[in-house]
Order: structure tokens, then C-alpha cells, then sequence
């Protein structure tokens, strides 16, 4: 039973998840308080490619923390 509340309320892997629709919603409201387009370009600060996967907005989005660990890495 616990595992059917967490995966239909927190697994954001799950599209339908309570977890997943509140991100979608929340993104909704960015991208229009924002106007956000296709000639916008968005760092992330902490945030990873899955809450960008699917909106269109992949390519314009830079993540800090990608950026830091590769620079890390490479020193």
C-alpha cells in the first residue's frame, strides 16, 4: 500500500504522478510569467535535464551544476 501512495503522489518519473503534475504546472506558470521563448536562454541553477526533457526548451537551458562538475573534473 505505501509503495502505491509513493508512486502515484512522489515518483516524478511517473507522468501522472501528483509529483510530475505539479512540476508541469509550476513550469507552466515560469514559462508564461517569464515569456519565456525559443530565443530565451535559461540557467539552471541545480536542477537537472529531466525537468527540462520534453518541454522544447532543451537546448536553451545551460545546468550550473553540469557546468561545475565538468570543470571539477577536468582540473
Amino acid at each position: 500500500m505505501l509503495s502505491f501512495i509513493a508512486e502515484s503522489v512522489a515518483n516524478n518519473q511517473n507522468p501522472h504522478s501528483v509529483s510530475s503534475r505539479l512540476r508541469e504546472k509550476r513550469l507552466g506558470k515560469f514559462i508564461t510569467e517569464f515569456n519565456i521563448n525559443c530565443q530565451t536562454f535559461i540557467l539552471d541553477v541545480g536542477g537537472t535535464s529531466h525537468t527540462w526533457a520534453g518541454t522544447g526548451l532543451e537546448k536553451n537551458v545551460a545546468l550550473l551544476e553540469s557546468c561545475l562538475s565538468q570543470l571539477w573534473s577536468d582540473w
